[in-house]
């Protein structure tokens, strides 16, 4: 749409308009091109008024809005001394700013119109149409419809324009609504493909309240449906404690697996062996939560669809049998169930012993006293008979509510093995590469020196060993990495 508010975008207009009119091409669009001309003249018979209303401010106060750029407005307070060579001359304290005519924005040109002497309906009329070529379609509609009064060719002529602009404007704000609804359809499958489940309910019951009658959302109507039937059942599978303290993944129709959340803080990593020297303070700077349970056998078919242990048996004993890239191929496919911005992972070694040291200096979670053992753990002393690993939390837990940390089954952990004379003091991650990986606690007929918080053991990735398990870590999210709202979508 032309913008006619300067004087040589009115004449560009009024010579393009008339050049048209000689093209034999656009023949069938005379009527259209008469129109045209006729509110192109329109908008310069308020330009002219405009001007006569300029040289009447001579002398008097005024604020002049004035275009800054293409869509910049500023506005200009003083007394105006002279309207000369198409500009106005403002004093404003003691400087005199020159302002040209066609600097003037079009609220401005129109204001100054209605003041170049008694105001017609078709003078009225004029200042819509210009205020309308000029994209301000309300106050073009607010004038139109104060257009009362006049002769028949003048009503008639306001009512057609109203009628355009509100066509006009009806018409981009539908356009702009289906814009928008195509751009929500697009965020909700980018945040499908990202597994932000709560992210695409939120995105799927925006679009069905304000945007069901776009042709985007009709059109990938059968497309969200599936969408939604799908986050719903991951965002089902996520509850947090109010306190956030517990987080619980609901596996299967009785199936779940429960975290606390581990704290912060610092601790004395490594014993007095030789694998494990030499004892040194380490520092976990972020949360993370952990699995209250090793892994069991039902956790692992809810997930993976199959057993893998070494012995068969009921569903509450861990999972076994298992090598490191076992344990990762099944975090794998929980990640993709849950999604959401959750991780899930195995710990590494620091994070291990500081979840099992729990806050305890000694060999154990509950100090030194090697006869306390058997009360938290499965491990040779009260297990040789049975010689087989046993259902998990049936010891007592460390004192952050962790069971079987010692015993039971070997834990897998993250890192490959190396010397801690080689790791940072903070958020320790093991060697970047290696040819065996970390396990930790000892199993169902280790020795108590097996068993202790500090005591390590490794062996290849891909070998499976009939007492190796493990037990899932998953990051927390920080609020800066845009999916810790993740973690409100659902309490219990």
């Amino acid at each position: 749409m032309e913008k006619l508010t300067a004087s040589r975008q009115y004449d560009q207009a009024l010579t393009k308009c008339r050049d048209a009119m000689k093209d034999s091409a656009l023949k069938p669009f005379e009527a259209d091109l008469r129109l045209w001309e006729q509110n192109i003249q329109a908008c310069g018979r308020v330009l002219e008024r405009a001007r006569a209303g300029a040289k009447g401010l001579v002398g008097r106060q005024s604020d002049f809005e004035i275009k800054k750029g293409d869509k910049g407005r500023m506005h200009i307070p003083g007394e105006v001394e002279k309207f000369e060579n198409d500009a106005l001359f403002v004093r404003m304290g003691g400087k005199v700013m020159e302002i040209p005519f066609d600097q003037l924005g079009p609220n401005e040109v129109s204001r100054l119109a209605a003041e170049g002497g008694s105001e017609s309906p078709r003078d009225r009329l004029d200042r819509a149409v210009l205020l309308f070529y000029e994209g301000l379609e309300n106050d073009a509609l607010k004038l139109l419809r104060e257009v009362k009064d006049g002769d028949a060719a003048t009503l008639a002529s306001a009512e057609a324009i109203q009628k355009l602009v509100e066509d006009g404007a009806e018409r981009r704000k539908r356009q702009a609504k289906e814009q928008r609804a195509t751009e929500l359809v697009s965020k909700v499958k980018a945040d499908y493909d990202a597994k932000l489940w709560q992210n695409v309910l939120d995105g799927i019951a925006q679009l069905r309240k304000d945007y069901s009658d776009t042709e985007s959302v009709k059109k990938s109507a059968s497309d969200l449906d599936e969408k939604q039937k799908v986050a719903a059942e991951r965002v089902k599978m996520v509850v947090f404690s109010r306190d956030h303290k517990r987080l619980t993944l609901l596996l299967a129709d009785g199936v779940k697996m429960e975290f606390v959340l581990i704290p912060p803080g610092s601790f004395m990593m490594g014993e007095a062996s030789a694998s494990a020297m030499p004892v040194h303070r380490v520092t976990i700077t972020r949360p993370f939560y952990i699995g209250i349970y090793e892994v069991t056998q039902s956790q692992w078919r809810a997930v993976v669809g199959k057993d893998k242990s070494w012995t068969k048996g009921g569903g509450d004993l861990p999972a076994m049998n298992l090598s490191w890239d076992d344990c990762y191929s099944f975090l794998s496919r929980l990640g993709e169930r849950i999604g959401g911005g959750l991780t899930c992972r195995l710990a590494t070694e620091a994070e291990w012993e500081y979840a099992c040291r729990a806050g305890s200096r000694g060999a154990y979670c509950f100090g030194d006293d090697e006869r306390l053992l058997g009360d938290y753990a499965w491990y040779d002393m009260n297990n040789v008979t049975h010689n087989a690993h046993r259902p998990v939390g049936t010891r007592k837990p460390n004192m952050w509510g962790l069971y079987d940390m010692h015993g039971n089954v070997w834990e897998w952990c993250s890192d490959w093995y190396g010397a801690y004379s080689d790791s940072p003091q903070k958020d320790p991650a093991g060697p970047s590469s290696g040819v065996a990986r970390v396990l930790r606690g000892g199993h169902f007929v280790a020795t108590s020196t097996s068993c202790t918080s500090g005591n390590r053991k490794w062996m290849q990735p891909q070998v499976a060993d009939y007492c190796n398990g493990f037990r899932v870590v998953s990051t927390v999210p920080s609020r800066g990495d845009g999916v810790w709202r993740f973690l409100l979508c659902r309490q219990a």
